[in-house]
């Protein structure tokens, strides 16, 4: 069995949005203090590294994250070649071929992650959002921290898909992963209350699906 593990390494000084605070890590015990045994504390938030943004992060009526169902977070998904494109479009998206309900987009943002710490990240238009609701996709992951443009304060594409009731994955590693067909398997921390959890996010090839 193939799987490809599309989740960002947590760590300090971990790639992250702007805004989000860094990861720290410490030993409460450890064979280096004589412990005989090792136990971390870590602090995060729920948007550092791959996660998932349920619709409550933005709609004070919204899912939270501990309602989401499970058959939506993992099943048949495609990855969508978008690279070369500033943002993903209504139009980018009526020249794809849709035919699952879960969409993760390899864009140049994985490229340009490795490149600099600042960039103008590839997003979607509202136009795309609303194609997308229309056309039934249920979840959309994206190879940045956010949907949305950097610095963009109006939400203009967390708004619209979390309110069609669009999951929203965000900060996928696609280095090396070929666009095409394969089965996502997307679970987040279950934690009680929250609007987004870290996730641990695998694809699983095609070719190697049982029939």
């Amino acid at each position: 069995m193939k799987l490809l593990d599309i989740t960002q390494t947590y760590e300090p000084g971990m790639q992250h949005y702007p805004s989000i605070p860094d990861f720290h890590l410490e030993w409460v015990r450890h064979y280096d203090k004589g412990s005989g045994m090792a136990l971390s504390r870590f602090t995060t938030t729920s948007h550092l590294g791959t996660h998932i943004d349920a619709p409550y992060h933005f709609l004070s009526q919204g899912a939270r994250t501990i309602d989401l169902p499970l058959e939506t977070l993992c099943g048949p998904a495609q990855v969508v070649d978008a690279r070369g494109l500033p943002c993903i479009t209504r139009d980018v998206l009526a020249g794809c071929d849709i035919h699952t309900p879960r969409l993760i987009f390899l864009t140049d943002n994985t490229r340009l992650l490795k490149e600099s710490d600042s960039f103008e990240n590839v997003y979607f238009t509202p136009d795309a959002c609303d194609y997308l609701s229309q056309a039934g996709v249920q979840l959309v992951g994206i190879d940045y921290f956010s949907v949305d443009p950097k610095g963009d304060k109006s939400r203009s594409a967390h708004l619209p898909l979390l309110s069609s009731g669009i999951i929203i994955l965000e900060a996928v590693q696609l280095d090396g992963v070929a666009p095409g067909d394969y089965e996502l398997w997307c679970l987040p921390l279950k934690i009680a209350e929250v609007e987004g959890a870290p996730c641990r996010a695998i694809l699983r090839t095609k070719e190697e699906l049982p029939v």
